[in-house]
């Protein structure tokens, strides 16, 4: 009797699963069949995922239900960062390119995303993450540094499909339903709010990287019409509405998109933009419901086309000859105005605070620039937080993007700084320098770095975001720093 074939996956321990997902070179294949896609809580836009408990142990009570999918995004985002890296090292010559975006541009592991298909043939810096806003792309602020340190040549954006379909939001969107009502009527004044709000943060985005570096290429896109499936993005928000069968809810979803892709595409004709902002038109593709992996997301294979019109673009507007950066020629990059000393002084002040006060000031300050943009970049301000009043039974009230915001922080600045990227080992050196020196030394080295470095934080949160940090660690030296941060960051799984 033949024996039977030796599973090409067998059981793994927890452990084993994480070890899997920090460790960048490992092959998808080795870690796919060992999760399982659940539904986003509350209707959430990020992907989500548990251990598969048929093929992992020691798995803990309640961890079954919600495995986080900040670890497999950043488990994806080193992955391509690392590829980026290679490709670099090994001689490319073309045009590099940064990209910024939601789940269109990356879904992490079960779905090959349209960044996943033009990586096959262009260098791309991914600052992707499933799940993000306009508002935090804002808020984040990478994509200028990354540009300048990169000398890339074009930028790729997605945004906009999280705002509009979140937490069921397209329910809030439409007027109030009455027998009879077409489509076109109710997509109407309440859209029209959202859509100017939208318009204007893309604007805000756009001219912020304009200001920075005016010759580089900016590709955006639109949505083609999705299917309802009656799920929680289109289904179950416009049924509690009223709104059916699914068939008008595809209409519903169709009106509202084509306004959408209409609106980009005035702004990129404004001649502030300057030639230098395309809309992709994506609005042909996916217009069956089998070309879709759900009710938001097209399939593999129609977001591999959707890859193909971006590469078109690209070929299309960037100079010839395959230019390295889309930066003025010759010299240096130009350098964006920002305040490091300022910023650095004010995080040293704000050490002063314990890291309740410390945390809701941050909720402060995004809420802040959430409303008014132009105050990110202030290097400081009088604390707005400024009463044992303002938290509650000692914790402070942060709100989810706060918080969503400062996890994906701690996880990008434990990899910046205790990883084993090769490009960042100077500034690793300067600040275990600052902490051999005291936790002043090091908040303001720290601040510094954040609106410097890589990551270019927001200068009115940048202080902020390092007192938090150092508070949390007290006198550790960086490597006991970084030590009691992976235990932190494996405990938040």
């Amino acid at each position: 009797m033949p024996k039977p074939a030796a599973d090409p996956h067998p059981t793994i321990s927890l452990d084993e699963l994480v070890r899997r997902l920090g460790d960048d070179s490992t092959p998808p294949d080795q870690i796919r069949p060992y999760i399982l896609s659940v539904p986003s809580a509350g209707g959430g836009i990020a992907p989500e995922f548990q251990p598969n408990p048929s093929r992992v142990t020691g798995l803990e009570r309640g961890l079954e239900g919600g495995f986080l999918v900040a670890s497999l995004n950043a488990s994806s985002r080193a992955r391509r960062h690392r590829r980026y890296r290679d490709r670099i090292a090994g001689g490319w010559t073309g045009p590099r390119i940064v990209s910024e975006g939601d789940s269109w541009f990356h879904y992490p592991l079960f779905l090959d995303d349209i960044i996943d298909h033009l990586m096959e043939d262009h260098a791309i810096l991914s600052l992707d993450a499933a799940g993000d806003t306009l508002a935090q792309m804002l808020q984040q602020n990478e994509i200028i540094r990354a540009v300048e340190r990169e000398r890339a040549s074009a930028v790729l954006l997605s945004a906009g499909g999280n705002d509009l379909f979140q937490g069921g939001n397209i329910a809030n969107l439409i007027e109030t339903v009455s027998v009879g009502a077409t489509a076109p009527e109710l997509v109407g004044p309440r859209f029209d709010a959202f859509l100017t709000r939208i318009l204007a943060d893309y604007r805000a985005m756009i001219l912020r990287i304009r200001a920075a570096h005016p010759q580089v290429l900016i590709l955006i896109h639109g949505y083609s019409a999705a299917f309802s499936r009656m799920d929680r993005w289109i289904g179950h928000p416009l049924k509690s509405k009223g709104v059916m069968p699914a068939s008008v809810q595809n209409r519903v979803v169709e009106v509202m998109l084509a306004r959408f892709n209409a609106a980009q595409k005035g702004m990129a004709a404004d001649p502030a933009m300057g030639g230098r902002v395309i809309q992709v038109d994506l609005a042909g593709l996916g217009r069956a419901a089998h070309n879709w992996y759900d009710e938001i997301h097209m399939d593999g294979a129609t977001n591999a086309e959707a890859a193909k019109a971006f590469a078109k673009a690209l070929k299309t507007h960037l100079p010839a000859g395959g230019l390295e950066s889309g930066l003025e020629s010759g010299g240096t990059p130009p350098e964006v105005d920002r305040p490091v000393a300022a910023v650095a002084a004010h995080a040293r002040q704000l050490m002063s605070l314990d890291e309740p006060h410390l945390l809701a000031e941050l909720d402060r300050r995004i809420a802040l620039v959430e409303l008014d943009p132009s105050q990110a970049e202030l290097p400081s301000m009088e604390l707005l937080t400024v009463a044992e009043g303002e938290l509650e039974g000692g914790l402070p009230r942060i709100g989810p993007t706060t918080r969503r915001l400062l996890r994906r922080w701690e996880r990008e600045l434990y990899e910046l700084l205790c990883g084993s990227d090769p490009d960042d080992k100077a500034d690793r050196g300067k600040l275990r320098d600052a902490a051999g020196v005291g936790p002043d030394a090091l908040v303001g080295a720290l601040a510094g770095w954040l609106v410097a470095g890589p990551l270019g934080a927001p200068a009115l949160l940048a202080g902020v975001i390092a007192a938090i940090i150092v508070k949390r660690f007290g006198t550790a030296t960086l490597d006991q720093m970084c030590q009691i941060w992976r235990e932190r960051l494996d405990a938040a799984r």
